[in-house]
């Protein structure tokens, strides 16, 4: 019998020496719903071969699917989306075929298809859980595909209550109106408009058979009922402290805690919320419609600025059902949502399932870039776009231009290519570290803090239930904050724990909007936290040598700190920490833990591990390390201003002018910063008293390195206040407050001073943005390797609708472009 070979694309190949008569299976698409594949194939007969094309719907290329067909008249056919899942292990096991791959490449190729298959299959199976728990919930309306169908209806219902409104104060005897006319009116439209999308959405989503109308007419009532009542809540601090503290803020939790509030007059007879309901849901069935292509749009047409310019299209239909149904000899009015609107909304939350795919590493080297959506994985379903785009303003430019993107695609093949494999020895420290209970270097506990006990016999507006209150809440923000941090190591781990055993593995590059170079797998990477960096090694190693020996010790010194002083310096500081270094390695977690006391301690950690095996060698200029030294520019975009705008005290600040030691920008600023507060301080001003002897180096780095980037006075203040916070400056936030704000003036002042030919460039680069927006226009420009660059921010031309429980955001008919300047 003839062998028959699959191919996907060309570098794959599996052999199955078995061939099926007549048999029909089923492929899993990812990224679409199952699709049938007949395989004809007769075992008699004159063999030929013959390539036949494969249509990949929405690809810009076809593969090819080699095959043994033996009469004319059969023929092998698919549209399938990914010809080469033919090469999946569901796939293979359904058929029985006796696989051979004929190389550790093609094994790790193999490999690679399950990585991508599971990524996309774990965050499809997480959508859809987190979708089945809201739609229990009742609240699936706060989520996208509810947003554009909200965003278009608002349009057709709000107008209606508006105009009822004003029926009613024309005529307020109108026996009609007499329930829920003086209801409606303490309300605007637009929020009324809002609490009835919102409750109807709610049900019938998590009840697609239908809900009774009973049953949205008092669950919409009741929304109105709390919305209202919510506003004696907020005269009354006391009794909103209640309401907060008794739970979730809920439609149920304000009418049920509203009582001693309201007077008898403004308690609601049933009379009235049945009114006020069946008005409203009536209002909403009758205005409510959709485009009967609806159900046709594509995943990218779902938002709700594409659906607000069908309005005025007569081809609707209505977009709710009122029928009747019978329960034992009742009959029963109930809602049901018309087909379309069932299907847009599946379609919709089909097309967001793998939005949130998070990429691993590769094992195989990853494709070459040859597009814009063309590189990294290889899984047609897993592609990623070149750019990560922050707006859709740019993509014109970048489809236009994408020919002459050659060197972009270049660079990034080349850092793609770069070989690493996990560190064993690190991540058995780490995860031992992790199993005692974390609270280790960035290793978050896996504790939490106990919550504070409630003071007894205390009046619930004393100053001790206030403070009670008040370190609650901070405990349970901090727990919060921990459970974040939490999940968000355990995924790191998780992620090197999967690749532990690969021999080599890659990070795919892409780029940011300004063209700045990512790893794409978020989790994992060489440009992450201190702990990826550390459980990170190249695959190919070499000979240290003399220069190796001595960056080794160089690096050691860079992490714990010694890093202003001459290198001959950093190097005499490791030798003479030798003792140290060599426990570290040993004992890392029972031993004196010096790699501990540092800036970056799991690469001090890897460092001295690393040093260690160097020494104990026969020979340790000899020995192959793999461990990467990183190295960085000293705050590079000041040493481009700096250079630009002729700044000699900034260009020496930032090791542009040669020095006898090396200078550092951050601690010059802090300088400047603690000569201003010193001389504040001897003035008598509050805040600089409390400052003084207090301001390090930390404390104004990441304002530093991002004023280059136009952070704002705000994120400055932002960034300094969580700078205090985290050296624990202050105990009060008020004087967390105002300390930021004082000392973020004195900062952007320090940096004034240092860099003013830097600051002019800025100011000219403003003056410009000025000019451009003036023009309706977004800042953009072509970089010399021919990507072009939009700055995305325009001020958002939408106004928010607040109710209790739901806020919906209407667009209105223009954006206008911001003043900003992000290089």
């Amino acid at each position: 019998m003839l062998p028959i070979t699959f191919f996907g694309r060309s570098q794959l190949g599996i052999k199955c020496n078995r061939i099926l008569p007549n048999r029909r299976f089923c492929l899993t698409s990812l990224n679409s719903s199952p699709k049938n594949l007949n395989a004809v194939v007769v075992r008699s007969g004159e063999t030929t071969e013959k390539p036949m094309k494969v249509v990949l719907p929405e690809k810009n290329y076809v593969d090819t699917f080699s095959f043994i067909r033996v009469n004319p008249e059969n023929s092998l056919q698919t549209e399938l989306d990914g010809a080469f899942l033919l090469a999946q292990e569901k796939f293979i096991k359904d058929l029985s075929l006796d696989v051979q791959l004929e190389s550790e490449e093609q094994a790790s190729l193999y490999r690679q298809l399950n990585f991508e298959s599971s990524t996309r299959a774990y965050a499809a199976e997480k959508y859809r859980s987190q979708l089945e728990k809201l739609q229990q919930k009742k609240i699936s309306a706060n989520l996208r595909p509810a947003d554009a169908l909200s965003i278009y209806w608002f349009a057709q219902v709000e107008p209606r209550i508006r105009e009822e409104q004003e029926r009613f104060r024309k005529d307020q005897f109108a026996p009609k109106r007499k329930h829920y006319g003086p209801v409606i009116t303490r309300l605007s439209s637009d929020r009324l408009a809002v609490i009835t999308m919102y409750e109807i959405l709610a049900h019938c989503f998590a009840r697609p058979a239908g809900e009774t109308v009973t049953a949205l007419a008092m669950s919409i009532a009741n929304a109105v009922k709390a919305e209202l009542n919510y506003e004696k809540f907020k005269v009354d601090p006391k009794s909103l402290r209640r309401l907060q503290q008794s739970g979730p803020v809920t439609a149920n939790r304000i009418n049920k805690h509203s009582g001693p509030l309201l007077s008898d007059s403004e308690k609601w007879p049933s009379v009235v919320s049945a009114n006020v309901g069946a008005f409203l849901l009536r209002s909403f069935i009758d205005t409510a419609t959709v485009p009967n292509f609806i159900s046709d749009l594509k995943s990218t047409e779902i938002e709700g600025k594409h659906l607000l310019n069908q309005i005025q299209s007569k081809n609707t239909t209505k977009a709710f059902i009122h029928e009747y149904s019978r329960d034992k000899k009742k009959r029963i009015g109930v809602i049901l949502m018309d087909k379309r609107v069932a299907t847009f909304v599946a379609n919709a939350h089909q097309a967001r399932e793998f939005l949130d795919a998070r990429h691993l590493p590769m094992v195989v080297r990853p494709t070459e870039w040859k597009g814009i959506k063309q590189g990294a994985y290889i899984h047609p379903a897993t592609q990623v776009s070149l750019m990560r785009l922050k707006s859709s303003m740019q993509v014109p430019d970048l489809k236009t231009n994408e020919r002459n993107l050659v060197d972009i695609f270049h660079g990034l093949d080349l850092l793609s290519q770069v070989r690493w494999k996990i560190n064993q020895d690190m991540f058995k420290i780490v995860k031992d570290a992790w199993n005692a209970g974390g609270g280790i270097a960035d290793l978050p506990s896996r504790k939490d803090l106990p919550l504070p006990e409630k003071p007894q016999g205390e009046d619930g507006n004393s100053k001790a239930i206030k403070r009670w209150y008040y370190l609650f809440k901070k405990t349970e923000h901090h727990n919060k904050d921990l459970h974040s941090l939490r999940c968000d190591t355990s995924l790191k781990l998780k992620v090197a724990e999967e690749f532990l055993h690969e021999p080599k593995i890659y990070f795919p590059h892409n780029v940011d909007f300004r063209g700045r170079c990512y790893p794409i797998p978020p989790h994992l990477n060489h440009m992450g936290s201190d702990l990826c960096r550390g459980l990170l090694t190249f695959t190919e190693a070499k000979p240290l040598g003399e220069r190796g020996l001595y960056w080794l010790m160089i690096q050691i010194a860079n992490l714990k700190g010694v890093d202003k002083v001459p290198l001959s310096e950093r190097e005499e500081f490791t030798r003479k920490n030798l003792d140290q270094v060599l426990d570290s390695a040993r004992r890392p977690l029972d031993g004196n833990k010096w790699w501990l006391h540092s800036e970056d301690p799991w690469q001090t950690l890897a460092t001295c591990i690393e040093l260690a095996h160097a020494l104990s060698s026969s020979e340790p200029t000899k020995y192959s390390s793999h461990l990467p030294i990183h190295q960085d520019g000293s705050c590079n975009g000041l040493q481009h201003y700096a250079a630009l705008g002729g700044d000699y005290l900034g260009a020496l600040s930032v090791n542009l002018i040669p020095s006898d030691r090396p200078q550092d920008v951050y601690s010059g600023v802090a300088e400047l910063v603690k000569k201003r507060v010193d001389v504040d301080a001897e003035n008598g001003v509050p805040i600089a008293k409390k400052l003084k002897g207090k301001i390090e180096r930390k404390i104004v780095k990441q304002t530093v390195m991002t004023s280059v980037y136009g952070v704002t006075f705000v994120g400055a203040r932002e960034q300094i206040k969580n700078a205090l916070k985290e050296k624990k400056v202050f105990s009060e936030d008020s004087d967390l407050n105002a300390a930021s704000m004082y000392l973020a003036k004195k900062t952007f002042d320090a940096l004034s001073e240092m860099f003013l030919g830097a600051r002019k460039i800025m100011s000219w680069l403003t003056d410009c943005a000025k000019l451009i927006s003036k023009t309706g226009q977004t800042v953009s420009w072509l970089t010399p390797l021919a990507l072009p660059v939009v700055q995305p921010y325009t001020r958002p031309a939408w106004k928010q609708v607040k109710t209790v429980v739901q806020t919906i955001s209407l667009p209105s008919e223009k954006k206008e472009p911001v003043l900003c300047v992000d290089t």
